[in-house]
Formats: C-alpha cells, structure tokens, sequence
C-alpha cells in the first residue's frame, strides 16, 4: 500500500488561507494600492517664501542666472550718469537782438561827447560805458571802419553761439548729476550737433558779466571789453539752458544700451545655508539650480527620472504587498471593520503626509506627518494586540517616509514613539499614566531627532537623485524645531485618542480600560440597584471580583475586565433577588414550595435576565459576554439531585417517575470563549462551594478548588477558550491564596461577656 506524501511547504502555505482572508488580503491590497496614486502626486516645491532652509544646500552644477539686482543698478547709474544737454536759448532770439544792438551803437552814440551825456534808455542797455569805449566807436564812424566792426560783432555772436553761458539755478543742477562733460546742441544749416565741453568751460552769469569776458576779449579790442561785458550781464539772460527732453530721451538710450549681466554659480557654491530665511532672490536661485540640473541629468542619464519613480512605485508596491498578507495572517477574526481597519489607517497616515507637503508646510511634517501615524499606533493596539501594532505601525513608518519622501531621521523617530505608546499605553487607567508616558514618548521622539541630525554626515555628500546638493548636516535650529514638533505630535495624538476612544471602541466593539474603570464604579446605576435591591448578591460579586482579578493577574490576562465582569455577572437576579440563596434571611427558602423544575427555570432565567438588563443599560459586549459565559452549560446540581431524589422516591412507592436527565438541568450556556471567563467560571463555583462548608480549612480549601476545576475539565467547559493546564494551575493556586485568607480560622468567643459598668 503506498503511502501518501505529506504536501510540499508551497501547498501547505497556500492551503492554510481560508476564504475569508482571502478576502482580506485582496480587500487590503487594493486599499494599498491606493499609496501609488499617492505617489503620482508631486510633493512641494523644495522652499517656500518666509521659511527656514532645513539644511545648507549648494549648487550641484554650474548655472548662470540674470542679476536683476545689478541690472537695475546699473540702469539707475546710466541714468545718474547721464550727461547734461544744453541748447541755445533762442526763445525771444537773444543773440539776434544783441547783435543788432551793437551794431547800431556807434550810431547811437556818434554825438554823444561824454559818458555822463548818454540818454536813458543807452544808460539802462550799456550801465558801463566809458570814455575810451566812446573815443573807439567815435572813431568807427569817422574813420569809417564799420564793416570791420560789424564783422566783429559777427564773431562775437558766433562765439556766444558756441560757448554757452548758464545761470546759477542751472548751473547747480549740473553739478549735481556725475557726469563729466556735458553736451552742447547747436544748429548750423538746420543741422543739430552736439559738442562736449567740461564743467569749467562754463560761463555762469554775473552782475560785471564774467561769463561773457573770454568771448568779448577774443572779439573785440581791448576799449570795449568793460562796456560789452556789462552790456550782455545786464540782459540776465542765459545764451544755453537744460534740454530736459532731449536729456531724458538720451538717458533711456542709455538705460536701454545697458545688457542684462549674468551672476555665475558655480558647482559646490553655497546657494543657501542652514537656517536662512527663504528671500525671493534665494528662492529663484534654487529654481533655476533645479531646472539646469534636471536638464544636465536628462542629457547624461535620460532615464534616471524614470528609473527614480519606478523604484519608488517597486519599493511602495512590495510594502503593499507585505502588509496586505501580515494583515490577512494576523487578523483571523471574520468582519469588514477589522480587516478593512489597518489598511484605511494607513491610507490615511500617508496621505495626511503628502497633504502637508502639497500644502506648503514642509517644515511641519513632523508635526502633522507623525501625529496620524502615532494615533494610528494607539487605535492598532487598543483594537488588535501589541504584537499585531509594533508590525503594522513599522510598515505604516516605511509607508509614510517613502511617500512623503522624508529620510532616516523620519522613520526611526516615528517608529521609535509607536513603539513607545504601544508598550506603554495598552491600557490608559489614569490621567497620571496619560502624563508619565506622553512625557516620556516626547522625550524619546526629541532625542531621535536631535541624535540623528547631529550624527549625520557633513556637507558634501550629496542625496543621489536628490533635487540639489544638500549638506547633511542642517542647523540647530531646524534640529530643535523639528524635535519640538515630534514631542508635540505625541501629545497631539494623545488627546485626540482620548476624543476618538469612545467612537473607536463603537466601531471596533471593544471595551477599553477608561470604560471598565468607569464600569467598576459603585456608584453606577445598575450596581447601586444591586447594593439596595439584592445586598447579598451585590456582596458575593464584590468578593468574585477581588478574586478574579487576583487570579487573571498572576495569569497575565485582563485583571481589570475580569474584576469588572464579576461586578456584573449576576445583575439577572435582581428581578428575583429572593429566590438566591445569598438573599434569603435564615429558615426561609422560597424554593421549598416549588417544584424544581420550576426552581430550575428561575435559577436558569437569571442568565436571560441579566442579559436583557445589560442590554437596556448599554453595557459593553465584553462584559455581558460574562453573564452568559460564568456558569457556561454546567448542571444546576442542587436542583438536579432534588429532582434525582423525588424520582427515587416515587420509584419506591410504585409511582410512575419519568427519567431524569442531567441535560435539562444545564445553563443554556454558552461555554466561556476567553480566560477571563473561564477565570469567572472557576472562581463563581468556587467562593460557593467554600462558603456552603461547615468549617472551611486549608486543606478542604485546596481540595474542593481542585476537585471543582478538574469537574469543569472533564464536563468540557474549556473547551472553547485558550487556556492550558499550566494556567488553570497557576489559577487553582490564586484561589487557594485568597479563599484560604478570606476564610481562615477564628478565634472562638465566650457565649457571655462581661460588661462593667462605671460607678
């Protein structure tokens, strides 16, 4: 007969996944996928206006970019340095008018003998006439030498044609500008030309006529320099003023002969340092350092952008894949909710990521980068179990970084705080562990931040395929912003865990540890009405409450459920509190007048009770699984013996007595599905055992607790929870400890005592 081989490891693997999580997996990769789409969107331009650089970056090529900065400097100097335009003041033809005048002078003074004799009107034109500038006219006329004259007074309207005379106001308005020569526009032939003369070739107007002096001695003889100078100072009028048109045309063809110069940044320049405020100028900078080098890469490595992106989607697409079967392995349970959870979180984390990047907040990331994941860490291991948290928040830290594009520093600081909160907020009792552990989270989220950034390589190593060069060492400044915000993230996550806990465990159907201290309160409606209502069984579930937790504590299970669970575990019994023993005053018992079947149904029907009243007072899933759980499907064995004993009896009187069978005497059930009930179970049948025994030893102790748990082994009421030998061991011997404490011997007292009365 030939033997079967065992299945290849390969046909195991694939064998072992049910159709549920298959379900799962596919389920939770296509909510993975989603990461990709992420991808395709471009994070934030490297700087923004207003912010910090993170870190000393420097040209990673050298580029040219127009100085606009120098342009317009040079521009405002061409237009300073613009040189005055001077042209002929002919607005009422001056020199035409002087001209004219000196000609007609020695006609009009041909009978005047003396200087003192001039008529007004020449006395107001020629105030300094003397007697050797009469004796020379005079002899102009008599020696008839008047076209030499003319010809000379010709020469001299040339001249003041030629060499302009200004007055003061213009005169200081050319100093002020910086140029050094000055343009002179004159007419020749209705041609327009420009001569360039210096600012001491000036004439300046004056009352004795210095301006005119160096034109009038090159003119005229020596008899008439005194009265002609006078003559021209007394007419106040400059021969050349500002051409302010023609100066502000020359100063744009100057502005526009000014060519746009060009500031080189060569490869390994610092384009920006650590902690710089981000100006346009900078900013600029670094575009066009990004554009050239995106240039430069493409014609030396046409595909390195796209290799960059598919290595990106590759390294994305197998952290999709490695989370999709973790999460199909680790979560067993049936349920969209539970499987669907983990993978929408982690959507979320990233894509909070990303959105802080596109918003323009870069240097918030670790801030409103890690707050979603560390809340996220927070819902895993209320939700799931440490183990399954410190997994998925490691892949939700590989996720985030490689998304968002961050470094190192990101994912060991974000995975660091997860690992922090998971171990150390599995259960948030009180405010004060709330404190105690953000604080330190912070701290260890901070320290992350700083060690990394002051441990990282200096400056001239470059990121490959990074937009630019960027020194790996950043400011202090930047350091210490960004671990003040990764211990802000802690907190933020915190308290907003405290906000979200309720709805968490809504959607989740759990019951957190705030709930059950909430629960254990005596003070809560439903057991204040057991204290009043039922005293005896407010008190026995007091006791199982002290009990339980003492057993689920050395046991390693949820102590506070279970302390709580007892609290709860027999709240049916309030609408018949007096048909339980522990409510009955001495030598009454009301079961005596009933049959026990009809005991049975109301000693059974606490369980329904209890779960109706659970219900209409909204207690957690996790507590009314004890009041259906505690007595499982064991026999109400009082009742059931009663009923052996009736039959035995009617047996023997020759009555007709129907067989008794033990299955209608059992709870409905169902068997208890966690240790903590099973730790119920064992510490209910217990406390009353003991405390129906006479006189309760040590040794009766330990026996009766060890022969009730081998009882409820054997009748399979384990069967359906993980719990092992070793811990119904180490249970026995928690109840041992407690029972034997709560019921030791006493010492025993007089029947009478005597009472001494003062005198």
């Amino acid at each position: 007969m030939a033997v079967a081989e065992d299945a290849s490891p390969r046909q195991r693997f694939w064998k072992n996944i049910s159709g549920p999580q298959w379900t799962f997996m596919i389920l939770t990769a296509l909510c993975f996928a989603v990461l990709l789409v992420l991808e395709l969107i471009p994070n934030t331009k490297p700087v923004w206006l207003g912010t910090k650089a993170p870190a000393t970056i420097l040209s990673p090529v050298t580029f040219s970019i127009p100085d606009q900065a120098k342009f317009q400097a040079l521009r405002l100097q061409a237009r300073l340095h613009t040189n005055p335009v001077l042209r002929l003041n002919d607005r009422d033809k001056l020199l035409e008018i002087i001209g004219a005048e000196l000609n007609s002078l020695p006609y009009d003074v041909a009978a005047i003998k003396s200087p003192k004799n001039l008529s007004e009107p020449l006395r107001t034109r020629f105030p300094h006439m003397t007697a050797n500038a009469l004796k020379y006219l005079h002899s102009v006329i008599q020696d008839n030498e008047f076209p030499q004259y003319s010809k000379q007074i010709k020469l001299l309207v040339s001249k003041l044609k030629q060499h302009p005379v200004i007055d003061q106001k213009t005169l200081e308005a050319i100093a002020r500008t910086p140029a050094v020569n000055i343009i002179v526009r004159t007419r020749n032939k209705n041609k327009v030309q420009q001569t360039r003369i210096k600012l001491n070739e000036l004439g300046v107007l004056d009352s004795r006529g210095q301006g005119f002096r160096p034109m009038v001695e090159q003119c005229l003889p020596e008899s008439l320099w005194n009265t002609v100078s006078a003559f021209l100072a007394a007419k106040n009028r400059p021969t050349f003023i500002l051409d302010r048109a023609a100066m502000a045309k020359l100063a744009s063809a100057n502005e526009a002969a000014i060519t746009m110069p060009q500031k080189v940044f060569h490869r390994g320049e610092v384009l920006v340092h650590a902690g710089e405020i981000i100006t346009p100028a900078i900013r600029t900078n670094l575009h066009v350092a990004y554009r050239v080098w995106q240039r430069h890469l493409a014609k030396r490595h046409p595909w390195a952008l796209l290799e960059h992106l598919l290595g990106l989607y590759m390294l994305t697409a197998v952290l999709c894949i490695i989370g999709a079967i973790y999460i199909g392995f680790r979560i067993r349970e049936p349920g969209f909710r539970r499987a669907s959870a983990p993978a929408i979180l982690l959507l979320t984390c990233a894509a909070a990521a990303k959105l802080t990047l596109v918003a323009g907040l870069p240097g918030w990331i670790y801030l409103l980068g890690m707050a979603p994941m560390l809340l996220a860490a927070l819902i895993f291991v209320i939700a799931y179990d440490q183990r399954f948290a410190l997994g998925i928040s490691a892949l939700n830290a590989l996720l985030v970084t490689v998304v968002a594009g961050q470094d190192l520093s990101f994912f060991i600081a974000a995975f660091a705080t997860s690992a922090i909160l998971i171990f150390s907020l599995h259960e948030i009792r009180t405010r004060t562990q709330l404190i105690r552990v953000g604080l330190l989270a912070a701290l260890v989220a901070g320290a992350t931040v700083l060690g990394f950034g002051f441990s990282h390589t200096p400056l001239t190593q470059a990121v490959p395929l990074d937009w630019l060069y960027a020194a790996r060492q950043p400011g202090t400044g930047i350091l210490i912003d960004q671990a003040i915000c990764a211990g802000s993230a802690v907190f933020a996550a915190i308290f907003i865990m405290l906000g979200l806990l309720p709805f968490v465990e809504k959607i989740f159907g759990l019951t957190t540890a705030m709930t059950l201290l909430e629960l254990s309160d005596t003070n809560q409606p439903l057991l204040r009405r057991l204290a009043m209502e039922a005293p005896g069984t407010f008190s026995h579930s007091l006791v199982l409450g002290s009990m339980a937790e003492a057993a689920a504590r050395e046991l390693g299970a949820n102590s506070l459920l279970c302390r709580v669970g007892a609290y709860y575990h027999d709240i049916g019994k309030l609408l018949k509190p007096g048909y339980f023993m522990e409510n009955m005053n001495a030598g009454q018992n009301r079961h005596e007048k009933l049959s026990p079947a009809m005991s049975l149904l109301i000693v059974v029907g606490h369980v329904k009770d209890g779960l109706e009243l659970a219900r209409e007072y909204r207690l957690p899933l996790a507590v009314r699984d004890f009041i259906a759980e505690h007595h499982g499907t064991t026999i109400v064995e009082y009742f059931f013996h009663a009923a052996r004993e009736k039959q035995t009896r009617e047996a023997l009187t020759g009555g007709l007595a129907s067989q008794v069978n033990d299955t209608e005497f059992r709870y409905p059930g169902p068997k208890p599905h966690s240790k903590e009930t099973a730790i119920l179970m064992i510490c209910d049948g217990s406390e009353g055992m003991i405390r129906s025994m006479p006189e309760p030893t040590a040794a009766k102790i330990e026996g009766a607790v060890h022969q009730l748990i081998t009882k409820r082994l054997m009748d399979g009421q384990f069967d359906q929870c993980d719990i092992t030998l070793s811990e119904l061991t180490i249970i026995e011997q928690s109840l041992v400890r407690t029972l034997v404490g709560a019921y030791h011997g006493r010492m025993p007292y007089p029947k009478t005592l005597a009472i001494s009365r003062p005198a």
